[in-house]
């Protein structure tokens, strides 16, 4: 973990906040925070993934339905299930356009 966390300090400073790289990041740093049940930590860096992805590439692309996948799982994990819900089906429909409804990563979501 402590790796993901200076990776990630060097890359808000060499690119910026916004940069799509950081987003990777800041959601594998979520997941990692999930996994060791820090939960506000891993929703913090989500939806900051998820922001930096939206002004980056749009609704409509496959990384801001990631992020919303799991930025979803998340609030289900943490029985905020009403909260989830509505996050649940865009990202199936996201993939389904970008990548085709065959493609094993719009099947798994």
């Amino acid at each position: 973990m402590d790796c993901f966390e200076r990776s990630l300090g060097i890359l808000r400073k060499a690119v910026g906040p916004d940069h799509a790289n950081v987003a990777v990041t800041e959601s594998n740093l979520s997941t990692v925070y999930r996994d060791l049940g820090r939960y506000a930590e891993a929703e913090s860096l989500q939806r900051r993934a998820l922001e930096a992805d939206r002004r980056a590439f749009g609704e409509d692309h496959p990384s801001v339905a990631f992020d919303l996948h799991r930025l979803s799982a998340l609030l289900r994990e943490t029985g905020r299930v009403a909260e989830a819900e509505p996050r649940r089906a865009a990202p199936i429909v996201t993939l389904e356009k970008a990548l085709g409804p065959d493609h094993r990563r719009s099947r798994s979501s």
